[in-house]
Formats: C-alpha cells, sequence, structure tokens
C-alpha cells in the first residue's frame, strides 16, 4: 500500500485525491498504525516530508491525509555508467521490461532520492548524479532541470559564477557564492543557493519548480519525485498600437503619444522599440531619445513590442508631419519713463509672441550713443547710463528651438542731471568684469605712469605654435625640445574647405617624445584646450579663463624613444574658420621634443616627419627664453589716477628662435607670457583694464581668488571701454595675473584710479 502528499506550488496544477471504499479503511489504519510506530523509533524514516526530500523543504510535521490508491513503483535492476556535463542523463540504462503505467505517462518526470534513474516524459534515462536531499532541500542536476524538464537554455557564468536559465523571455540568474537570485534582472533572496559536487551544479528544485510553474508530488514510502510539465498555452503575438497625442507638431516640440498596444493572451508587454523612417540605426526603447525635438518635416514613426514570453509584434506605424518654427518676435519693447536722470536706474519692459509651449531660453541686449558708429555697442542691459545724451537700446530673444527674433529697439533720453558717476557706481556696487562705458570718452593714456619696478623675470622655454595661424595644408605645424621649466601654446584655424573636411576630417595633434638614450621623468600641469569654435575671441577667452584656474599635474616618464600623445582633437568635428587653442606647463628634468602637427583622419604620428611643413604667416611662431615677467606697482604716495600699460612695442616683445626655420623671432604682444602684477595701495583704488589695440576679450585672475572674465559680457570693439577688475583696499598688498588671450590685440592698459577720484 503506498500513500501520496500533493505539494501545491504557486500557479500549479491540483492533483485530485482517489478516494477509496469504506472497507478498505481497516487494513489501511494497521498500516498507517504501524508506519507512525515506526516512525517514532526512527525519525529518519522516510516519511518526514521536509527531511527526506520534499522540494517545499520546510519540514511540515506529518498529517493524516485521505489516503489514495495503490500504486506500483518502478523496479529498477542493474544500469550501465553514463555522463553527461552539469549532470545531464544516459540514454542506455539497463532496467525492467516491465513499466508501470504511470511511469510512462508522456506528461511526467519521475525522480527516486538517490537512485540514477529517472523516467522522463515516459522514457528511461539515467542521471549523473542522482537527486540529493541537503539540509531539508531536494536538489536536481542543473543541465537536467533546465534542458530536460524545461527546455531552457542553461549557461554557466564562469566570471561570476553563477547560473543562467532562460526560456520564453524569462531569465533567472542564480549564484553560487550567495543566496540571491535573479529574475528577469530584478534582485530576489532565496533560502537556497545552488551547490557544485564533484564538478557538477546541483538547483534547488524548490526554487525553480516556482519561477517556472512546475507541479510536483512526493511520495515519501518510494521517495518518489512526480514532477509534471506545465501546460502549453499557445502564445499569441502582441499587438502594437499607438495614437499621437496632438495632431499638428511644430519643430522643437516634443512629440507625445498614447500607446494603446496591447497583448491578447492577457500577457504583459515589457519591451518597447520605436523607429524613425524605417531606419534600423534610429531605434530606442523610447520615442523621446530618438525624436525629441524633430525638424521641420514629414516622418514615418513605427513601433513594436515584446510580451513577457519574449514573442515581438509587427511594426505598426504613422505618418506625421512637423510645421516650421517660428521665430518669437517682440511686439511691444520701451522704457517706463521719458527721460532718466545721469546714475539713475533705467527700466525696460517689453512683449512678445511665440509657440505657447516654447520658452524664452536667451536674451541678447546691446545698446550705444546715437553719436557712435553702429557696431560701438555695449554687449549688456543697461542698468544706468552716466553721460547726458539719447542712447538706443537693442534686444533680441532666443527660443528653445534656438530661432532668434529680429532685433526690437527703443530709445533713452538721460538728462544733465547727476546722481552718481560711472565711477562712483561701478567701484561701489559693480562686479569684477563689469564693463565701464565711458561714453564721455576719456583717454585713459593720460593717466600718469605708475611708479612700476620690473622685478626678474622667469626664466624657461615657452613654445609657440600659432603660425600658420589659419592652416591649409596638412602637416608639421611647429617642433622644438624643451628642458626645466617651460610652457607650450597652440592657435590654429582650420581653413579646409567643407568637402576636404568631410572626406577626411583633420585633427590637430600634440606630441611630446624622449628622442635621447636616457629616460625622462617630469609633470604636465594646467593642461587646458578650447574649441573648435568659429568666435575666435571667445576660444582665447575661455582658454585663459580655464588654465589660471587650472591646478590639474599629471606625470609624464618617457622611456628612450618612447612618445606619448598630449592632445588630440580626433573625437572633434574641426570645421572651416575655427579655432582650435591650448596650453600647459612642463618641468622636466631631461630633454623632450613637443611636436604640433595637423592631421588627417586616417594619418599616423609616424607620417608626420614625412609630411610637409606649411608655410607660416604674419602671425607669431617661436620658442622663446621666458615665461612670466613679475611688476611691482607703488602707489603708497598716489593721490591721482595712475597706468601701466604692457606689451606697447617692440622693446617689450620677449625675443626668440623659430626652430623650423632657425632663424630669429619676437613675440609680438607676449601671447602665453604670465604677467604677475603686485600693487600696494595708500588709499581704496580701482583697478580697469582698458584694451588699446581693440577687439579684445580676455580675463585675469587675483592671487586666492578665482579667475574673472574681463569683459564678463560680450567684448572690446574700440579703446574706449574699459572692464572693472576690482578693488585694492588702501594699505593693502595684491597680486593679479594676466595673459594676452589668443585671438585678441595688445596694448593692455592697466588703469589704478583711487577713491578720492572716483567722483570725477
Amino acid at each position: 500500500m503506498r500513500k501520496i502528499w500533493t505539494l501545491f506550488m504557486a500557479s500549479t496544477l491540483f492533483l485530485s485525491p482517489i478516494y477509496v471504499q469504506a472497507e478498505m479503511l481497516d487494513p489501511i489504519k494497521e498500516v498507517l498504525d504501524s508506519l507512525e510506530t515506526v516512525a517514532g523509533e526512527n525519525e529518519n524514516l522516510g516519511i518526514v516530508i521536509g527531511e527526506e526530500g520534499n522540494p517545499q523543504g520546510d519540514n511540515p510535521e506529518v498529517l493524516r491525509e485521505e489516503l489514495e490508491t495503490e500504486v506500483p513503483t518502478p523496479e529498477t535492476e542493474s544500469t550501465t555508467e553514463g555522463t553527461t556535463e552539469e549532470g545531464g542523463t544516459t540514454d542506455a540504462p539497463m532496467i525492467d521490461d516491465h513499466v508501470p503505467e504511470q511511469v510512462m505517462d508522456p506528461n511526467k518526470v519521475l525522480l527516486t532520492l538517490d537512485s540514477t534513474i529517472v523516467w522522463l516524459y515516459g522514457e528511461a534515462k539515467e542521471l549523473l548524479l542522482a537527486p540529493k536531499v541537503v539540509e531539508g532541500r531536494t536538489y536536481l542536476p542543473l543541465r537536467f532541470v533546465g534542458e530536460e524538464i524545461l527546455q531552457a537554455q542553461v549557461e554557466w557564468l564562469a566570471d561570476t559564477r553563477q547560473v543562467r536559465v532562460t526560456k520564453e523571455g524569462k531569465e533567472v540568474v542564480l549564484s553560487t557564492t550567495e543566496a540571491k537570485a535573479y529574475v528577469n534582472g530584478v534582485e530576489v533572496e532565496i533560502e537556497a543557493m545552488p551547490i557544485v559536487e564533484e564538478g557538477t551544479t546541483l538547483l534547488p528544485l524548490r526554487f525553480m519548480a516556482e519561477q517556472f510553474e512546475l507541479s510536483i508530488e512526493y511520495d515519501a514510502p518510494t521517495r518518489t519525485i512526480a514532477i509534471e510539465k506545465p501546460i502549453e498555452i499557445p502564445n499569441t503575438p502582441p499587438v502594437a498600437q499607438f495614437e499621437f497625442v496632438e495632431e499638428r507638431y511644430v519643430a522643437g516640440q516634443q512629440v507625445q503619444t498614447n500607446d494603446l498596444s496591447f497583448d491578447p493572451d492577457g500577457h504583459l508587454i515589457t519591451e518597447r522599440l520605436w523607429m524613425i523612417d524605417g531606419n534600423p540605426t534610429k531605434t530606442a526603447s523610447s520615442l523621446e531619445k530618438i525624436f525629441k525635438t524633430p525638424k521641420q518635416g514629414y516622418y514615418e514613426i513605427a513601433l513594436k513590442v515584446r510580451d513577457e514570453r519574449g514573442m515581438w509584434s509587427d511594426w505598426n506605424s504613422h505618418m506625421i508631419m512637423i510645421a516650421p518654427n517660428e521665430a518669437p518676435e517682440v511686439i511691444e519693447f520701451d522704457t517706463t519713463k521719458s527721460k532718466y536722470k545721469r546714475g539713475e536706474a533705467i527700466t525696460l519692459e517689453y512683449e512678445y509672441e511665440n509657440e505657447e509651449w516654447e520658452q524664452i531660453t536667451a536674451e541678447k541686449w546691446t545698446y550705444r550713443s546715437t553719436k557712435e558708429a553702429a557696431n560701438n555697442y555695449l554687449f549688456t542691459k543697461p542698468k544706468a547710463i552716466y553721460t547726458e545724451g539719447e542712447y538706443i537700446v537693442m534686444l533680441e530673444l532666443k527660443d528653445a528651438y534656438g530661432n532668434w527674433s529680429t532685433k526690437a529697439e527703443t530709445t533713452v533720453e538721460v538728462t544733465g542731471e547727476v546722481l552718481q558717476t560711472e565711477f562712483e557706481a561701478m567701484f561701489n556696487s559693480g562686479t569684477i568684469g563689469d564693463t565701464l562705458a565711458n561714453f564721455e570718452g576719456t583717454n585713459y593714456q593720460m593717466y600718469k605712469e605708475a611708479d612700476a619696478i620690473y622685478l626678474e623675470d622667469t626664466k624657461g622655454l615657452l613654445m609657440m605654435s600659432n603660425s600658420p595661424e589659419v592652416v591649409s595644408q596638412k602637416g608639421l605645424l611647429y617642433e622644438d625640445t624643451l628642458i626645466g621649466l617651460g610652457r607650450v601654446m597652440f592657435h590654429h584655424i582650420n581653413n579646409f574647405d567643407s568637402l576636404d573636411n568631410q572626406l577626411d576630417k583633420k585633427r590637430l595633434v600634440v606630441i611630446a617624445k624622449n628622442n635621447t638614450e636616457a629616460p625622462v621623468m617630469g609633470t604636465i600641469s594646467k593642461l587646458t584646450t578650447k574649441g573648435p569654435s568659429d568666435d575666435v575671441l571667445f576660444v582665447g577667452q575661455q582658454l585663459l579663463l580655464s588654465y589660471l584656474d587650472n591646478t590639474a599635474v599629471q606625470s609624464l616618464n618617457l622611456e628612450p624613444g618612447a612618445q606619448q600623445v598630449i592632445y588630440d582633437s580626433q573625437n572633434k568635428n574641426w570645421l572651416k574658420g575655427q579655432a582650435i587653442s591650448g596650453m600647459f606647463d612642463v618641468e622636466l628634468n631631461g630633454p623632450v621634443t613637443f611636436t604640433v602637427a595637423l592631421l588627417g583622419q586616417n594619418d599616423t604620428l609616424e607620417d608626420i616627419p614625412l609630411m610637409p611643413r606649411p608655410d607660416r604667416d604674419v602671425h607669431p611662431r617661436g620658442t622663446f627664453g621666458i615665461i612670466d615677467k613679475n611688476i611691482m606697482i607703488d602707489l603708497i604716495s598716489e593721490d591721482e589716477k595712475t597706468k601701466l600699460v604692457i606689451g606697447k612695442d617692440a622693446t617689450e616683445w620677449v625675443q626668440g628662435y623659430d626652430a623650423l626655420l632657425n632663424t630669429e623671432s619676437a613675440n609680438r604682444g607676449n601671447f602665453g607670457v604670465n604677467y604677475h602684477v603686485t600693487v600696494t595701495a595708500k588709499e581704496d583704488t580701482a583697478v580697469i583694464l582698458n584694451p588699446r589695440g581693440n577687439m579684445f576679450k580676455g580675463a585675469i585672475k587675483w592671487e586666492q581668488d578665482r579667475a574673472y572674465l574681463t569683459p564678463s559680457a560680450g567684448y572690446f570693439p574700440s579703446s574706449n571701454r574699459a572692464a572693472f577688475m576690482g578693488i585694492v583696499k588702501g594699505g593693502e598688498t595684491r597680486t593679479f595675473t594676466y595673459m594676452l588671450p589668443n585671438g585678441s590685440s595688445a596694448p593692455v592698459l592697466f588703469g589704478f584710479i583711487p577713491e578720492s577720484e572716483w567722483g570725477e
């Protein structure tokens, strides 16, 4: 007589008990009583389900249940040995020809604890390792569970010591080193993890049954486990459907959709794939990733979806038209008053029209006196004007799509009544980098020469590659060998036509090489590069700003004959008319040769010696023996406006040589040379920067402070403008650093204005 307990897992099939007639109960009761007596004498008897192979592994108490009919058990004789990878089966067990009816069930797998014979859907096979119980949980060989029972894909991940089982879009990953598993990427905790025995991985049966919906029975007297194959339900492909939220969209507007996709079988939609214009390279899991702010035109938008069992739908597509994005328009623009006093705060108001959903992202303000040239304006919104006269204020608006409005303008009339001077307003409440308009036309050159003491220059090798500035030919631009303290600066503009750039993408490279027979060690510091950009003044200003604040240091260690790429613009799209600038400092214990070259996309460093040397132009190029100039300004005895002009003529330019031409060279304007100016003041003294060579956009840095743009907005088109640099307090000594920015013009005047002069 045999007693069967039926175990129910999540989503498993229920097995109905088979009832016996009443007259059969007496002999059955005797069997039950005898089993309980034996169980009391030996706790390890197989009817204690949890300890003897219960796949659930929860050690429940033995309960009296409805007794089922007697079922014969398979009798196994001798077997032949067979082995497969990870505990698979062999196909040649030697068994008795008589097979009970239930063993031949094509929908079940029958296993017996401690026996290698298995009945796999009615077919006898042999396991490499028998099912075993560890701490009350049943384990089966990995390959057998995954490939034979589940008919799934099984992988052993050696690097992470994990097992991955995949079937119909479901992925289960189990770790053999910790009690964790991942179901479709989501981490779950498990009570028992896989074990490895004799090179074979064994899986906990309970966990795998729950994940793949297997129904399990355990027969304690015969120690038999029956696993029933889950009912295969046909999987119908899901259906992709969507609609656009709006009937019409404008370029730059985010296109939104309602996803109406569904699965006829009720399965979850787990993945979406969008495609634009039938192009497989334009696909993404969300439409926003590839169609966030589309341009004007017609587009085909397609969607397909996948269900939780891994089946994809067909593509579903719709056409959409993206209308043009109209530029914003300023419809009203005026001041709140008809007249303003000198130094009085000016209020300007405007209204505009634009697409309702689109934001205005930028304002561009300029203003000038009606007496000045149309291009001699200030790049800022006038907070106040300090000179009597009439002024034109212009405004442009930029929308999120990038469209600029046409210029709107209004006039401001300033009377002769004075509330405050420009110096008073700027030096009391201004910000470093603010522009002094100087509509009075003050000539800062008329200031008195400051008492300047030129200290010893900092020696070092400044290698400057800036000629040809506008490059039309590939090849070596400049090269020289540095040792000790040094600085490398490069500034070049791409002048190849658009087709040439498209067919052969241009690169600017800087290489360091050890041509000696001994190792060279050193450092590269303050490495800064900017561009490409077609705004040369902007590139030069941003390079200087970043360089002055840069504190990064990296090692440079070169074995004999070794070389290292310091910079390569290959990841940048360098177009015609665009500039690239860069600069860094070096400190070397031996000679290192630095090379600046312009290459094509497929050119190598080894090609450089074979390439031509483009002819230099009028811009400075060469190697110079000074990297820093140090100046002290003593204002202790000064009570009037003073000035310091640097880079004014050839007497100040640093002299050097052109290493490629073996000729003398002058650094006109002293590009790449740091000026450290130390100022001691008697009273609070304002410092201003006034470019004398026109077209200027720079930066300065105060010691123990950050760097500042000068000017902070726009550029200086003429010599009557100045930038506020800050205040040196009375009795205080402060130092600032200045360098002529690439693309700008020298000379530059620094003005020192004591507080007693601010009201004039």
